[in-house]
């Protein structure tokens, strides 16, 4: 069976920009892709509430185009036809205006869903359609989860970026949240081309430490579905001494480990920085770094260097958890 990619969209242009490039990423890989949206209780003015109850067991849904509450639909190679019902986590205690602003944000959604579901299948690639309730921030790691999902990809929030030179929040506890990889870009105008291209190296960002080698190996067995190169950073903050030496002994051994063609460099300055410079040698790069890990790690890594090279790189960026 085929891995699944979940792609949170929030039927905003800038949240869809990470579309072409999953459609690329997802053919080179025989990947499938699970599109999923999060209707906010807070955008309804609705109260969440546990349970189940009429909403959630009616059909709302009627073969003459009329509203319902769409929970899941696959597309191109899956099951034909629609399944009509409560969003996943939806209340069921609700009044009459609430329900109604309820299947009216199912139904547009829906409609959303499915236009974007056709640009991917135009593409060869099967998709299905998935609606949540509830807040997005723990929704999407657990919808993750629940749809046999082994990655998650999206667009980090322009505004955030600017505003908090961080991660925008749902992106950043996306990452904290989820025990699978994530990609995440911060789409730049003009780069729609770029984007949309299949990686041709994943460039894995390490710092010498076991943790931060929590990336090396699902970034290498990535690379080999996608039909990409490997190259291994290793930045030092300061290149004096023996430093360059023990660095350029730590990659050749960890080239050896990996087996195969695979680049190294090292550099000295800022991670950020200097990540993003080896990077930009490639045609199509992906970076890959590590999401937990020691002090080190959390310095660069966890910290602002992620942040900062998501927002200045303007290529897709892999960020895995550590699972010790």
């Amino acid at each position: 069976m085929a891995e699944k990619i979940l792609v949170p969209l929030d039927r905003s242009e800038y949240a869809e920009q990470v579309v072409p490039f999953v459609g690329e990423f997802a053919k080179a890989g025989g990947f499938q892709v699970t599109l999923l949206s999060i209707i906010d209780p807070e955008d309804l003015d609705i109260t969440e509430t546990a349970g189940e109850g009429e909403l959630a067991a009616r059909d709302t849904g009627t073969s003459d185009g009329g509203t319902g509450m769409n929970m899941a639909h696959r597309g191109t190679g899956g099951i034909t036809g629609m399944a009509w019902m409560a969003p996943i986590g939806s209340p069921s205690d609700l009044s009459a205006d609430e329900a109604g602003a309820l299947d009216e944000a199912n139904r547009s959604t829906t409609e959303y869903l499915l236009s974007v579901e056709k640009k991917l299948e135009k593409m060869g690639v099967q998709t299905e359609t998935r609606l949540g309730f509830g807040n997005a921030d723990i929704e999407i790691a657990e919808e993750a989860i629940k749809s046999g999902a082994t990655m998650i990809a999206m667009s980090a929030r322009s505004n955030m970026f600017w505003e908090r030179g961080m991660l925008g929040s749902t992106t950043n506890r996306v990452i904290a949240a989820s025990p699978m990889p994530v990609i995440v870009f911060k789409p730049m105008e003009g780069l729609a081309k770029a984007v949309s291209v299949n990686p041709d190296t994943i460039v894995i960002a390490v710092d010498g430490s076991a943790e931060s080698e929590a990336c090396v190996d699902p970034a290498v067995k990535l690379a080999g579905k996608i039909g990409a190169k490997v190259a291994l950073v290793h930045v030092l903050s300061r290149d004096r001494g023996r430093r360059r030496e023990h660095a350029e002994s730590y990659l050749k051994q960890l080239k050896e480990r990996i087996g195969g063609e695979v680049e190294t460099s090292v550099a000295a300055g800022h991670v950020d920085d200097e990540v993003i410079l080896y990077a930009d040698q490639f045609d199509h790069p992906m970076i890959a770094v590590a999401e937990h890990g020691g002090i080190s790690v959390r310095r660069w890594l966890r910290g602002s260097a992620t942040d900062k090279i998501i927002r200045n790189a303007g290529y897709p960026v892999l960020v895995i958890p550590n699972a010790n």
